[in-house]
């Protein structure tokens, strides 16, 4: 086991007040569309914060801003729709951080599709999807926590995942691998 020296982490350690969000976006996360929408009123959003609560009965959560336009359509929808985003989609991601669609006439029908039992808006080209009930949203400071009923779900391309750390979006390469670009003449020598 190896001992840490304890002034070498203290000299490491940062003021939570002006260090927090530096620290928190070394946590490399998973990213998510969430759409939500009650009639021809849809809203689209990316998150990063999107976790498993319970596998039986199956619950997703999400966070959300407390006081945005997500918040307020759950609210009045009480449903809502997760795309697993894949590592061809950072454009996509990128495009739904600032204020999304707000009518389906918004969206490009060949692109998007009406959740089964939420209606809520889901890219057709997601790694997979989810159909939520919202069971309960907790707002906790300047964040609201979705939890969600899973409804029904999909799968969709095989692609890796679009990943968010350190304040940019990353492609997941599997540990022992390394990127390297496409050679048709490869055939594992030398």
């Amino acid at each position: 086991m190896r001992r840490i020296d304890g002034a070498a982490h203290r000299r490491r350690t940062v003021d939570p007040a002006t260090g927090w969000a530096a620290v928190a976006s070394r946590c490399a996360r998973g990213v998510v569309l969430v759409g939500t929408g009650h009639g021809d009123d849809i809203h689209v959003m990316t998150a990063c914060t999107f976790g498993v609560v319970s596998m039986d009965p199956p619950m997703v959560l999400v966070i959300l801003g407390a006081r945005g336009r997500t918040r307020r359509m759950l609210g009045r929808s009480g449903m809502f729709g997760v795309c697993l985003l894949g590592a061809d989609h950072e454009a996509t991601a990128a495009r739904f951080t600032v204020a999304g669609p707000t009518r389906w006439t918004d969206l490009a029908p060949d692109r998007w599709w009406r959740a089964p039992m939420s209606g809520a808006p889901l890219l057709q080209s997601a790694v997979g999807w989810l159909d939520c009930a919202v069971d309960r949203v907790v707002d906790v400071a300047d964040r609201a926590v979705a939890i969600g009923r899973v409804l029904a779900v999909g799968t969709g391309s095989t692609a890796s995942p679009l990943i968010r750390f350190d304040g940019a979006y990353h492609r997941l390469v599997p540990a022992g691998q390394t990127r390297r670009a496409p050679d048709s003449t490869y055939e594992g020598r030398g």
